[in-house]
């Protein structure tokens, strides 16, 4: 909860504080922390939040990721994605992983860009879509 962004980044994710709240009222979500390991010491460095919001639906969902305004530029985002996308990959019906962002955030967008997610074209809510197939 004490993991932050940076003050020009806000409107760009919602609070730790959200996600995790809208974690419990989904039955099949997975908030999970993001830590810097140093021998037998855990930093937390971030969160990533995922999860299958339509039960019947090959289709997941990377609902949040943020890392910490003190931690950036270690990979630490690109490292929990690509852990995500492998567990969801090896999960039995997961044909695809969806996300949405604000078009602005262009960090964000290379990441993901680079990971092989591709913009669907759609906007609604003025956050653009993206999907990555497993077929």
């Amino acid at each position: 909860m004490r993991l932050k962004i940076r003050d020009d980044e806000k409107g760009l994710v919602a609070t730790n504080a959200v996600s995790i709240g809208q974690a419990y009222t989904e039955p099949r979500t997975f908030p999970l922390g993001i830590y810097k390991l140093s021998g037998e010491d855990a930093t937390p460095v971030g969160f990533i939040y995922y999860g299958q919001f339509a039960e019947d639906s090959g289709e997941w969902w990377i609902a949040r990721l943020m890392i910490d305004e003190n931690h950036r530029r270690n990979d630490y985002a690109e490292q929990a994605v690509k852990i995500v996308l492998d567990e969801l990959k090896a999960r039995k019906g997961c044909d695809k992983v969806c996300l949405s962002m604000i078009p602005s955030n262009t960090r964000a967008r290379s990441l993901y860009e680079k990971l092989g997610f591709r913009s669907t074209g759609e906007i609604p809510r003025k956050e653009e879509f993206f999907s990555l197939s497993f077929d």
